[in-house]
């Protein structure tokens, strides 16, 4: 993981491009009231200096602001499949390593439109079909990485919001989230830093949230197992537990937003059982590489909801507004004794007592 000092450096750059970005956008409304060929002549200005003009950087430029993206992003919606997949290709090249027209292209809400091409896919099991999410997501990931080869920072934050959005919207096809998330694993893995930019999106929040409203389906063992809901929610629990490794000498609000998740929000009790081995694995973790320990409140937080799931002598009620047989809440999550899951048994007090056993071992 990225020392705390590189993190530290690295939320400031972003902050400093971020207010670089509002400063631009102001001056964006003077450019607006410039002839085109008054602007043009600006143009020239900015990429003029010794070595003469840089010739594709002022023609990318050019391209931009006489419309062109607005073309091409329109063009998406009514474009056959191969031709989509050339427009997106062009579209970033237009915006690669041009602040000027990613504001553009933000401005006519242009990822909206790559968007709705995710909506039109009917069929996602034809190798037609497989082929197309393989070439339009690998286009997704050179936009997201902004032309920066040696880096391979995340440059393009709005791209990066994208796939977010694409994993956590429950209205499209399992296979689409599931590719988005890989992707999104994808840039973490392309550089460590990257944890930072998708945190600036707030895209592991998005991702956390978006897991709680995974619904596997009826049964037991391998059928549920397999299914496309759970690999989707197992896809986005290990790229949460790498993003929160990569932040790990930085913080522990990754695990800190894991444990309240876990303890406050109803949700399938697989899912939150998976929640809870990446919560555990976390501290573990940090206990091992003898990391800052959690806040004091944290373990407060943890001890208090086991407390709360256990009736004070047998045969009590359960909690006021708690269901006793509700395994979405929990209490039904902790007082069910077994569930389930690949053929094995687990049980949900005993993950939790494990992860904080390793916070009062790093305390």
């Amino acid at each position: 993981p990225p020392a705390r000092i590189s993190i530290a450096n690295r939320i400031e750059e972003l902050e400093i491009e971020g207010k670089t970005e509002c400063e631009e956008e102001e001056a964006a409304t003077e450019e607006d009231a410039l002839t085109p060929r008054t602007f043009a002549d600006k143009l020239a200005t900015e990429h003029s200096g010794e070595n003469g003009f840089l010739e594709v950087e002022l023609m990318k430029e050019l391209i931009g602001v006489q419309g062109a993206l607005r073309s091409l992003a329109s063009k998406l919606a009514e474009a056959a499949r191969d031709v989509q997949l050339d427009v997106i290709a062009t579209i970033s090249v237009l915006l690669r390593n041009s602040r000027r027209n990613k504001r553009e292209f933000r401005s006519i809400d242009g990822y909206s439109f790559i968007h709705r091409v995710f909506l039109g896919i009917s069929d996602y099991t034809s190798p037609a079909s497989q082929s197309f999410l393989d070439k339009i997501f690998g286009i997704t990931f050179t936009i997201i990485l902004d032309g920066n080869k040696d880096d391979l920072y995340a440059g393009n934050l709005d791209a990066l919001d994208l796939l977010f959005q694409l994993a956590a919207e429950t209205d499209l096809h399992l296979e689409v989230r599931i590719r988005a998330v890989q992707t999104i694993h994808e840039v973490l893995i392309a550089h460590p830093l990257n944890a930072v930019s998708c945190r600036r999106v707030d895209g592991f929040a998005k991702l956390l949230s978006a897991t709680c409203l995974i619904e596997p389906p009826d049964g037991v063992g391998r059928e549920r197992a397999l299914s496309g809901e759970m690999q989707l929610a197992e896809q986005i629990v290990e790229t949460l537990s790498y993003g929160a490794v990569l932040m790990s000498r930085h913080d522990c609000d990754m695990a800190e937003d894991l444990l309240r998740v876990v303890t406050a929000q109803q949700m399938h009790p697989c899912v939150r059982y998976l929640l809870c081995q990446c919560l555990r694995d976390l501290l573990r973790d940090r206990n091992s590489r003898q990391l800052k320990p959690v806040p004091t409140s944290f373990v407060s937080l943890l001890s208090s909801s086991l407390a709360s799931t256990t009736p004070p002598h047998p045969g009590a009620p359960p909690p006021p507004g708690e269901d006793a047989d509700g395994e979405r809440s929990l209490y039904g999550f902790m007082r069910a004794a077994h569930i389930t899951v690949r053929g094995g048994k687990w049980s949900g007090t005993i993950v939790l007592l494990e992860a904080l056993a390793h916070c009062l071992h790093a305390g």
